[in-house]
Order: structure tokens, then C-alpha cells, then sequence
């Protein structure tokens, strides 16, 4: 009989063991990291080409006056941000050949989401250079900003034009022009 009681015991001990819980511990942790603010230009070229001026394509008077027959070369490039950053284009150094310099514009254009024009997307005329012709002879800057954390695509065109015959030597121009995107924008 006492094997009996024992056995009957030890399977009340088998069967009961698993049935008691022990006290568990738990912490829930937060992991974290930061992103860094980065912005960077995509796709730039090393040389944007304006076509060659040949013969007397100076200044012209027509019926609005005085106007210069302009030449342009452009190119599209890519600004990829993750902040409100600024994109900043600077004319460093007119088209110059010796002394002699010519006019000189820069245009930035962005292209940007436009249903209200009848298509999805169109191109902006988003900043330039500034100023009067004048200006262009000298260093011009002009700032835009890159809206958070997207692709944005410009296009750059540089833009040239000439003075009287006597005005600018015959020759090789050239000029630098600077794209910079760094910190938060400040626009007016």
C-alpha cells in the first residue's frame, strides 16, 4: 500500500509541476539612430557647349528697340535631398576671353507637378542669375530651395550674347558657373 500512496503521490508531484509558473521578467527598450541631412547633385556635366557665334550677330534694333540674339546650351541634372536644402547657382566667371568679356545668363528651371497647365508635369523657370545685362559681366547668384526630402530635376541653361562688332574679341570664351546645395534655404 505505501507503494501505492508513493507512486500515486509522485504522479500528483509529475502532474502538478508543470502547471506552476515561475515570475518572468521583461523591459521593453527603444532603439534609435539619426538620419544626417544630405543633399547631393546628380548628373552634372563638366561642360555645358554654347553654339559658335558667326559674322555680326550683335545687338539688334527692331521695332522694340534694342535686343540681343541670345545662344544658349543646357542640360538637366538631379538634386537628391533629404531636408529642406538650398540649391545655389553662381556665375563665378563670365564667358571671358582675355579683357574681353560677353554677356553671360544662367536659368535654372525645375520641373514640377502642373495639372492646372493640361499635363502632369512642366517646366518652371525657378531662378536666375538676376539683374540687367550689365550684371552678367560681373558674378551673379541666385538661390532656390529644394523642398524636403525628394528628387528634384533641374535644367541649367546658360545663355550668351554679343555686343557690337568692336565690342568682344575673336576667340575661345569661357566662363565657370558654380551649383552648390548646402543647409536650409532662406528665401524671400
Amino acid at each position: 500500500m505505501r507503494r501505492v500512496l508513493s507512486l500515486s503521490f509522485l504522479l500528483c508531484v509529475l502532474m502538478v509541476l508543470p502547471t506552476v509558473s515561475f515570475a518572468a521578467d521583461s523591459h521593453t527598450l527603444t532603439v534609435q539612430t539619426r538620419v544626417a541631412e544630405f543633399a547631393e547633385l546628380r548628373g552634372v556635366k563638366e561642360t555645358v557647349d554654347i553654339p559658335d557665334f558667326i559674322g555680326n550677330e550683335g545687338p539688334l534694333t527692331g521695332e522694340d528697340g534694342d535686343w540681343r540674339l541670345m545662344k544658349s546650351g543646357d542640360f538637366q541634372f538631379n538634386v537628391s535631398s533629404n531636408f529642406d536644402a538650398s540649391l545655389t547657382v553662381s556665375v563665378d566667371k563670365p564667358l571671358t576671353n582675355g579683357t574681353s568679356t560677353i554677356l553671360t545668363k544662367v536659368d535654372l528651371w525645375k520641373l514640377v507637378k502642373d495639372s492646372a497647365a493640361g499635363w502632369p508635369w512642366n517646366w518652371r523657370l525657378h531662378c536666375w542669375d538676376g539683374g540687367d545685362s550689365s550684371a552678367y559681366a560681373s558674378k551673379a547668384t541666385a538661390m532656390t530651395s529644394v523642398d524636403g526630402v525628394e528628387l528634384t530635376t533641374y535644367l541649367l541653361r546658360v545663355s550668351s550674347g554679343l555686343g557690337d562688332i568692336h565690342e568682344q574679341a575673336a576667340g575661345e570664351y569661357t566662363g565657370t558657373v558654380t551649383l552648390t546645395v548646402s543647409g536650409s534655404a532662406s528665401i524671400d
